[in-house]
């Protein structure tokens, strides 16, 4: 095999895993890409793709030559076959005129397969040894549609062979194309609109023998014409079916223009002689410009007709052009139904029309739904474009962060922890033949597990008292559960009891969560509610202030339940200037360095209670 196939190879593996970057990008199809000779070409000869029985019952070896650019960046290029002429009965892949449109169009980026089908009918008067390949004059009216059924089914089976080598050469299964010239021309629109059963000729089920007879009509020979099958054939079947984008008629025609039957079928590029004596470009039976035309071949319509049928259609302008050239018949080319003085005409066009076909044939991606992705400790996230609407041959992608390039597969893979933080907002670049555009992905952000700060401790607090419970946590969009005798009270990031009653003592637990995971219950604090215990005493439920008649001194006496202890006293002004401070006991009477008379404000309390009241007072 040619080192060009290696180098081929190569690129197209670094194409598929995205390590060609900049240049594929900027080599990408766009309008003009295929339009001009600019690369370098190799041509891998003789490649065998089937064997098939000819129409002698032997056995024919079918084989093809590919002619590809070797300098291009593309990742994925459109596939031309074309089918020489030669009235189904001579011509090769190895003729120049197909050997040079294979090199002019693998110079413009096309890959370009020239192959060999079947040659060969019965013909009238069938020659003693029955084994001619036949002439201008068909057997009967079966045999030139037979040899045109038979070129259907091997153009068939090489295009799928052509797919299955699309690795090696770097074909968009897509985007492939087939035509010819005269006799494959004709093959060539066949196989692009004959694609029904009820399409196919009854030319091609089992016919009677051909005989050869001699002088005095004793058969010399006979030979069987046996049913010829599908009109796929049954090459290469499988993987690929052989289906095509569009096809090139030169000089061509087609036997029924009712089978083109939607604007959706394959486009069409077609070049016709207006005095082709060979075959009309209106509809007629082939070689009916010749004096002797022969009376058993079909009627069949060429470009004119044609193109009559593809504007009934509607069919888009961007898969259909007709050129019909005015000839000269015994003068300068172009010649009547010859390539002669008219190749670089149809290298230009049909390059032209492929790339229209190719570079402005897809729709633009829709939208994706901009969102946020969490991703938490050792999660992996798989971000995916949106394929809706993306033409899928030719399409590459590139992935970025906050603008920054990080990947070049379809799929970008994210994971958490990672060398660089995953944290950003993600867009895609979707680059297709039609162009590129960079579509929103949404934000990723990594959450991380939750954790809690906390040391537990004893809380004691009077009936009647409020008490809030908060602890540190680490983590985001938290749930917290708080808990009590196992039973959830609260599930806010703090908890307040609030009045305290009695039935509130006792151990409180918290437990946080995220959509990472979850804390082990937590515990809090122990909650001591105090009713009445030594040396503290209760809240002052009431408050007595009276004078000692005989002296300077007052009585003050608390609630009566309270333990009766030392509580403080202070006196202050109502201008808030304190005026006395004296360590008191409950009902017993204390004296006042001064005489007092007025309002004046009254703190009691110690460090569990404080009571402040204004209260007139007046000693003596």
């Amino acid at each position: 095999m040619p080192n060009s196939f290696f180098r081929i190879l190569i690129a197209s593996l670094l194409c598929s895993l995205g390590f060609i970057a900049q240049p594929a990008y900027s080599q990408v199809c766009s309008s003009g890409t295929f339009s001009s000779s600019q690369y370098s070409i190799a041509k891998d000869s003789q490649l065998v793709y089937g064997q098939s029985i000819g129409y002698l019952g032997n056995q024919d070896t079918l084989a093809l030559d590919v002619y590809y650019p070797t300098d291009d960046t593309l990742c994925l290029r459109p596939l031309i076959v074309l089918m020489h002429g030669g009235g189904f009965y001579s011509g090769s892949r190895q003729d120049p005129g197909i050997t040079a449109l294979c090199e002019e169009f693998a110079s413009h980026g096309i890959v370009a397969a020239a192959i060999d089908y079947r040659l060969g009918f019965f013909t009238e008067p069938l020659p003693y040894s029955c084994n001619s390949k036949g002439d201008n004059f068909s057997y009967d009216t079966h045999e030139l549609p037979r040899a045109v059924f038979r070129a259907i089914q091997d153009a068939r089976g090489a295009i799928r062979w052509l797919k299955s080598q699309s690795q090696t050469y770097q074909i968009d299964t897509s985007n492939v194309f087939i035509g010819g010239e005269s006799a494959g021309a004709v093959a060539a629109v066949h196989v692009a609109y004959m694609d029904k059963s009820s399409e196919r000729p009854s030319s091609a089920n089992a016919q009677f023998k051909a005989f050869a007879l001699d002088n005095a009509g004793d058969t010399i020979c006979s030979a069987p014409r046996p049913n010829l099958g599908s009109m796929f054939g049954s090459l290469n079947t499988g993987a690929h079916t052989s289906k095509v984008r569009g096809v090139v008629n030169i000089y061509g025609a087609i036997i029924d223009t009712s089978w083109i039957e939607s604007p959706m079928d394959p486009g069409i590029f077609q070049l016709h002689i207006k005095d082709d004596p060979v075959i009309s470009r209106f509809c007629n039976i082939p070689y009916h410009g010749f004096p002797s035309p022969p009376a058993n071949n079909p009627i069949i319509c060429g470009a004119e007709i044609i193109q009559q049928r593809l504007a009934h259609l509607g069919m888009d302008t961007l898969k259909t052009e007709t050129h019909i050239l005015q000839g000269n018949l015994t003068g300068p080319p172009p010649n009547p139904h010859s390539l002669n003085g008219i190749r670089p005409l149809v290298v230009d066009q049909v390059s032209e029309f492929i790339d229209g076909m190719v570079c402005r044939g897809c729709k633009p991606p829709l939208q994706a739904q901009v969102q946020d992705y969490w991703l938490c400790p050792n999660d992996t996230l798989i971000l995916a474009p949106n394929e809706s609407g993306l033409k899928q041959a030719c399409t590459q992608y590139r992935w970025l962060k906050d603008g920054q390039v990080v990947g070049l597969q379809k799929r970008l893979r994210v994971t958490h922890p990672a060398t660089e933080e995953p944290n950003g907002f993600y867009q895609y670049v979707v680059i297709q033949p039609c162009g590129q555009d960079t579509i929103d992905a949404g934000n990723v952000l990594w959450r991380e597990l939750p954790t809690i700060d906390h040391v537990a401790d004893t809380i004691q607090a009077f009936v009647g008292d409020s008490v809030l419970l908060t602890v540190f946590t680490t983590g985001d969009s938290l749930d917290f559960s708080w808990k009590f005798q196992g039973v959830e009270v609260g599930d806010e990031d703090s908890f307040l009891i609030s009045p305290i009653q009695t039935s509130d003592s006792g151990a409180y637990y918290v437990q946080v969560s995220n959509q990472c995971g979850s804390t082990e219950n937590t515990y809090v604090t122990l909650l001591q509610v105090i009713t009445q215990s030594n040396g503290i005493p209760q809240p002052i439920q009431s408050l007595e202030i009276y004078p000692v008649p005989t002296e300077d001194a007052l009585t003050v006496r608390w609630n009566t339940q309270a333990h009766q202890g030392t509580m403080s006293l202070t006196l202050f002004g109502l201008d808030g200037k304190k005026i006395w401070e004296s360590e008191i006991t409950s009902g017993l009477p204390i004296r006042i360095p001064e005489r007092l008379e007025g309002l004046f404000i009254l703190r009691i309390g110690n460090q569990q209670v404080e009571h402040l009241q204004v209260h007139p007072i007046r000693t003596r």
